[in-house]
């Protein structure tokens, strides 16, 4: 999945240290899906093969004085937990 947005350094602190391919570690993901009556959940679960993931990731300095953004594709290794 696309991810982008603003940057920062706290943001470059977590994700470009994981932005490797093939990352050196996976994270755990939480995805909510549906309103709160209805809602889904999927959790993958940081372990040797199963997480998530930024690849891709890549800053836009074109413009350092404005805003500066950044995009990357969000990966998911492994099968979810449904809840």
């Amino acid at each position: 999945m696309p991810v982008g947005g603003l940057w920062d350094k706290v943001l470059d602190d977590c994700l470009g240290a994981d932005a490797d391919s093939p990352p050196t570690s996976l994270r755990t993901l939480v995805v909510q899906i549906g309103p709160v009556a209805n809602r889904v959940i999927r959790t993958w679960t940081s372990s040797t093969n199963v997480g998530a993931f930024v690849s891709d990731y890549s800053v836009d300095t074109d413009d350092p004085l404005g805003n500066i953004g950044w995009s990357g594709t969000l990966q998911c290794s492994g099968a979810p937990v449904r809840s």
